[in-house]
């Protein structure tokens, strides 16, 4: 949990998001304009960081390369059964 606060103090205000390994290791920081062409060249994609609004193509795509986790400031039209949300708010 603490290195996860961590990865989110990061993004909070980034407007980034942030693609981390099983290991909790940031793999890529891109733009949400990107996330779903990127998700598709990463193969080992375990959690998404989201500063921002998570949406329903954004989960879908997560969810077909095996995402397990999406942090996110909200979430919109998104529903997966095998992911977890995770919402945060400006002040971690």
């Amino acid at each position: 949990k603490k290195r996860l606060k961590e990865i989110i103090s990061e993004v909070n205000g980034s407007k980034k998001v942030y693609v981390l390994d099983k290991n909790l290791n940031v793999i890529r920081i891109t733009s949400m304009n990107q996330i779903s062409r990127d998700l598709l060249e990463i193969r080992n994609a375990f959690a998404l960081i989201i500063d921002g609004k998570a949406n329903s193509s954004v989960v879908q795509s997560a969810e077909k390369v095996g995402v397990r986790c999406i942090a996110a400031k909200n979430f919109s039209d998104a529903s997966a059964e095998s992911i977890e949300f995770v919402s945060f708010w400006n002040d971690h």
